[in-house]
Parts: C-alpha cells; sequence; structure tokens
C-alpha cells in the first residue's frame, strides 16, 4: 500500500494529488507512460514523509523512500544510495521541495486552516479544521466534521463523525451521527451518540478502554431503528440520555471485558437509570452473559 505523500516522477516533471495517495492513480490520472516492463520502469515512485511522525514540520527535513529501490529508472539510477535520506541532502531535493510544500498545504492543516479532505490522508494541527472524507489525524485544538471516515483523536480536539470510526486518544469528545463509530482510547475522553438514527442492521458503537474510566458516555435522543444496533461502552463509569428503541432493535450496554446487558425494543431507554448496581444484581441472578452467548433481554423470559 502506498503511503503518504506519494509523489511519480518523470525525468522533466513531478506529479501528485491532493485526493490520493497511490503511485498507481496518479499514473493512471495523469496518463502517465511507465515503459513495458516493470524492471526497467520510466517513472520513478517515490513516498516522502517526516520521520518525526510530525506532518507539519519543514518538509525540507522529511526523508525520502524509494517505492521499488530495486528498479530505477534508467535516469536516476545513479541514486541509489540516496533512498531513505533528507529532501536537502537528495539529488533531486531541488525539484521535490516546492511540490511537498503544496502537498502540505492541501493535506496538513496548520494555524486555524481549514482543510477539504477528498480522499486520502490529513492531518490538522493548532486549531485547524478538516472537513469532508479521508483518514485524519486530529492534534491540539483541532476539530473535525467527518463522512465515511477513519479519524484518530489526540489531545484536546473534538469533532463529528457521520459514518466511520472515531478513535478518541486524547481528552477531547466525538459526536456519533447515522451508523458511525466512536472508540474512547485513553479513559480522559468523551463520546457523545447525538441525534443518531441507526436503521437496517447497522451499528452504532461507543466503546471505552483503558479501565474504562472515561467521565461520562452520553447517548443524546438516538432512535434506533428495526434492526439496528447501539453497543455502548465497555467498563463505563457512567451513561446519560435517552434511546428510543423501536421494533426489533437493541442497546447493548458492556461492563467488563466479556459481559454484556441487552435491551430491546419498542421501549425508551433511560441510561441514566441503569445504575451499575442494578447491573450487580443482574450478575448475581445470572443475567448478564458472555458477550459471544445470547444476551440478556430485558422483559423477556431468560429461563
Amino acid at each position: 500500500m502506498c503511503g503518504p505523500a506519494s509523489l511519480v516522477l518523470s525525468q522533466t516533471s513531478e506529479f501528485w494529488l491532493p485526493f490520493a495517495d497511490s503511485h498507481e492513480t496518479i499514473i493512471s490520472t495523469f496518463g502517465l507512460y511507465d515503459g513495458i516492463s516493470r524492471d526497467k520502469p520510466l517513472l520513478l515512485r517515490l513516498e516522502v514523509s517526516p520521520s518525526s511522525g510530525n506532518w507539519k514540520s519543514y518538509p525540507k527535513h522529511w526523508k525520502v523512500k524509494y517505492d521499488a529501490p530495486a528498479f530505477l529508472p534508467a535516469w536516476c539510477s545513479e541514486w541509489a544510495e540516496y533512498d531513505k535520506q533528507p529532501v536537502w541532502q537528495h539529488p533531486l531535493g531541488a525539484r521535490l521541495l516546492p511540490v511537498l510544500k503544496k502537498w502540505q498545504a492541501c493535506r496538513v492543516g496548520q494555524r486555524s486552516d481549514r482543510l477539504v479532505m477528498r480522499g486520502g490522508f490529513y492531518w490538522t494541527y493548532d486549531k485547524s479544521q478538516g472537513t469532508g472524507t479521508g483518514s485524519l489525524r486530529a492534534f491540539h485544538d483541532s476539530t473535525f466534521s467527518a463522512h465515511d471516515s477513519n479519524v484518530m483523536l489526540f489531545d484536546s480536539s473534538s469533532g463529528d463523525i457521520y459514518g466511520g470510526i472515531a478513535e478518541n486518544h486524547g481528552f477531547g469528545s466525538v459526536h456519533v451521527y447515522d451508523g458511525g463509530e466512536a472508540f474512547i482510547k485513553s479513559g480522559r475522553g468523551v463520546a457523545h451518540l447525538k441525534g443518531c438514527v441507526v436503521a437496517d442492521g447497522a451499528t452504532a458503537k461507543i466503546e471505552v478502554y483503558c479501565g474504562g474510566i472515561a467521565k461520562v458516555v452520553r447517548c443524546e435522543s438516538a432512535l434506533v431503528k428495526p434492526l439496528g444496533l447501539i453497543r455502548q461502552a465497555l467498563g463505563i463509569e457512567r451513561a446519560e440520555g435517552r434511546v428510543t428503541l423501536e421494533d426489533f432493535s437493541s442497546v447493548l450496554l458492556y461492563f467488563g471485558s466479556t459481559k454484556c446487558y441487552c435491551l430491546t425494543g419498542p421501549q425508551i431507554v433511560d441510561l441514566a437509570k441503569i445504575t451499575q448496581k442494578q447491573v450487580e444484581l443482574a450478575d448475581r441472578e445470572g443475567r448478564l452473559n458472555n458477550v459471544q452467548g445470547t444476551p440478556y433481554v430485558a422483559g423477556a423470559s431468560n429461563a
């Protein structure tokens, strides 16, 4: 799989895309010709990235990696020794630096920038904002509104996920809409299901890791349609809000790593009233089931 920043070079020109990280997509988009055999290419495929992982750093210091170091074009075959060297030390550095600055402006948000994501990898820092679809890593106080995306949050970043997955590694918050998934990874973060409609077998997830010490996991005005499912919380400290369950829909509340508590529709569930004491009682009565087994269904005969 090609990684960012993916570039394709001919002997005289540089090519890249603001919305894709695949060398083959770049080649096909620009209609480039790469010769007749893999071992004698005409084009140079590069992946250039910061070894520190800090994408807002100056591209001059990023490392140049050959995608296929054993098969370099004839026009640059003498530069094999420069694989994984910094841009400023590479013979192509003067060509690469202006291209990487443009790539960085499209993919990396800094100082309150507004990034429009259209596919590929993105990073936001310093109160910048990312909107659209892509794989986003959000740092510092940045925000996002992502559709069908994969998002990781760090520090105090926060935002909305409409479909896709958000992993909260910091102490900011995630709002999950329309079948999205949120995972609390730090124990300090917050996740919300807000105005969420879960339907047609979709699953909205909020799961808390690191000992379940997140302060609040809240589900606000969620409507679960037939065959929909909300999985909320792994060892949570507190749950709040109301969930409306229609026929053949359910909410699974996870306690510990292997037990779950299941409520099915039609009913309105007030999560705040499902106390830890109630769960402990259900556990003593054998009404908490292993996740792999058939979960306890509230209001039904479970003999």
